[in-house]
């Protein structure tokens, strides 16, 4: 029987189980009445993207299980690890001490628990060889796979570098399913090892077993609270405000579950774009219970994957017991640009014409200019117009206003064409845009 390398779980527990915990088996909070965790199991989110487990190693065995205690400080980082139990193996031992010190972070405890921290278990368990378990809401999962309800196990044979990384993947094992199959080598190839010393062409090969398991979903994490989202904050949701029906809400998403929206082969041959809002009613696990489009400017083969793909994997942290019923109402909008940077322009900056207001998903054009040698934007020609000479107007003048340098040729600035996105967006739209665009260098 294959072992494999997971932590379970990322919320404490005093019997730990084989498998993930689902919404219901989640304990309560930590809090005085607990003993911030020492008097019963508690639960405290992790950190996205923290909790990854101890890199394999080429060589030697991390086969058994370490049960670990940790001490959950004031920020949400370990201030104390320490090993409840072991199967014996050092190398694992030390792993996993390593890495949750290191790496591992939970969201801050109350202020009843910020003093004495919060007491949670763990369990990090290993084999000789590395196991890639692939759950249903996992990205690596393919949807056409998803959707047939397929699943599947299978290895690969994998060539890895003296730095660990993973040069090339073969098939050795098929899980029965091309699809699985071309999935399992993509996830193979983003394994990192520990660092192996030797001469630059060494590489060793090691197979790696892949679980693809549909009926399964990853334990829930939240967003990193250093990481503030731009825009005024929203209220919890609460019976005061009609669980997010009165006015918009927050509620916390597990962001291992708000993948990016993978943009339609179909959509970008034909150059769609557009913003799709919808509204979701989250039910008291966290999942879309009920989705709506109530705007769209975008085609309908865009409007459907938005629907289809927030439907289908996003998910929240579980609504407060009194909104549990009737659920959480949300509103989204969904983004959809080929553009890698767009200039916006929300209602209450003063370039935002009076055309706009009262167009709930706002205006969107595309301006051509020249930048020269100097930097200097001249000419400016509208490519795609926002919908009216007063909007096409103001997008022009944005342009021109933007601070931008030349483009650079062998070593020497030179005149060259630049092209300019510009998105008139509500203030509404401040709080939901669920696809940020990295700010683009000027050209």
């Amino acid at each position: 029987m294959r072992k494999s390398i997971m932590m379970l779980p990322l919320v404490a527990c005093a019997t730990l189980a084989a498998l993930p915990a689902m919404a219901a088996d989640i304990p309560p909070p930590p809090s005085a009445a607990n003993h911030c965790g020492r008097d019963g199991p508690v639960t405290l989110y992790a950190i996205a993207g923290t909790h990854q487990p101890p890199r394999p190693p080429v060589f030697g065995s991390m086969e058994g299980n370490v049960d670990l205690n940790v001490i959950v400080g004031r920020d949400g980082k370990p201030t104390k690890v320490t090993v409840i139990k072991s199967d014996g193996n050092w190398l694992l031992e030390n792993a996993s001490l390593a890495t949750i010190k290191n790496t591992w972070r939970w969201q801050p405890p109350p202020p009843e628990c910020a003093e004495i921290g919060v007491q949670i278990q763990t369990r990090v368990s290993g084999s000789a060889s590395f196991h890639l378990r692939i759950l249903s809401d996992d990205i690596r999962y393919p949807r056409a796979a998803l959707d047939r309800g397929l699943g599947g196990s299978g290895t690969v044979n994998a060539k890895v570098s003296n730095a660990g990384a993973v040069v090339s993947a073969t098939v050795s094992e098929s899980t029965k399913s091309p699809i699985l199959d071309e999935a399992m080598i993509k996830a193979a190839m983003t394994v990192e090892f520990f660092a192996n010393p030797g001469s630059p062409d060494f590489t060793h090969t090691v197979t790696i077993p892949v679980d693809f398991l549909p009926g399964m979903q990853r334990l829930q994490e939240v967003p990193d609270p250093l990481s503030k989202a731009s825009g005024p904050e929203l209220p919890l949701p609460s019976i005061a405000n009609e669980c997010g029906r009165r006015i918009p809400v927050a509620l916390t998403p597990i962001v291992s579950a708000h993948a990016a929206l993978p943009y339609p082969i179909e959509s970008q041959a034909a150059g769609e774009q557009g913003i799709v809002r919808m509204k979701v009613i989250v039910d008291k696990s966290g999942y879309v219970g009920e989705a709506t489009i109530t705007e769209t400017s975008a085609s309908p083969r865009l409007s459907d994957a938005t629907l289809d793909f927030i439907k289908r994997y996003w998910h929240w942290a579980p609504p407060p017991i009194e909104c549990q019923e009737s659920g959480v109402q949300l509103n989204i909008d969904q983004v959809w640009t080929l553009a890698p940077w767009y200039l916006q322009i929300y209602a209450n900056d003063s370039r935002y014409p009076a055309a706009v207001h009262g167009k709930p998903l706002g205006a969107w054009g595309t301006v051509r200019v020249t930048v020269s040698e100097t930097g200097d934007i001249s000419d400016p020609r509208i490519q795609a117009s926002a919908g009216s000479a007063e909007l096409d107007a103001s997008m022009m003048n944005a342009v021109m206003n933007l601070p931008t340098t030349p483009s650079i040729k062998d070593g020497k600035p030179r005149s060259a064409s630049a092209v300019f996105d510009v998105m008139f967006m509500p203030d509404s739209m401040q709080n939901f845009d669920t696809r940020p665009i990295p700010a683009r260098p000027a050209p």
